[in-house]
């Protein structure tokens, strides 16, 4: 039970860091996005906006999303097996929903990705996405993980209740 308080305890300040940290970068983001730049001497305004800039940015808010919701799926689980209860529904379905929103977050990382490489080609820019190829592998590895704790304790729970209605 130390293991899971000690665990539910670093998810609790990873998850406060991790809200104030993406708040102020998607804040920063749409303000970029609505700003119009200025160019030549006379500081003339471009007045034409590229929407299609607008779908990396989305792309990144969805991912801290699901990133949240996945973290914030993991904790009810760490919480329900701190208070005693580790073959319960609501840990096995918390654990599925944390595995499966990390697994989505991987499909959206991966979507950033493309049209990063796409916008490359088409424009001759990019956007700088470092170790985004570990990122992935990182939450699928994690996305499978709990998918698979999930499992297990799907498991346990089917055992312990045939063993309770053996005498």
């Amino acid at each position: 039970m130390r293991t899971a308080k000690s665990i539910r305890f670093t998810i609790d300040i990873f998850l406060l860091l991790f809200i104030i940290i993406c708040l102020r970068s998607t804040i920063s983001q749409i303000r970029s996005f609505f700003e119009t730049p200025t160019i030549g001497p006379n500081s003339m305004t471009l007045e034409a906006t590229n929407y299609l800039m607008l779908i990396p940015q989305l792309l990144t808010i969805v991912y801290i999303i699901l990133v949240f919701l996945g973290l914030y799926f993991f904790r009810k689980a760490l919480k329900s097996m701190v208070n005693g209860s580790l073959f319960n529904v609501s840990v096995i379905r918390n654990l599925r929903k944390s595995g499966n929103y990390f697994l989505i977050v991987s499909l959206s990382v991966f979507l950033l990705y493309l049209f990063s490489v796409f916008n490359w080609i088409q424009k001759g820019k990019g956007f700088n996405l470092n170790y985004e190829g570990l990122v992935i592998l990182f939450v699928v590895i994690f996305g499978l993980f709990l998918r698979l704790c999930a499992t297990i304790f799907s498991t346990g729970k089917r055992i312990k209740e045939e063993n309770e209605l053996t005498i």
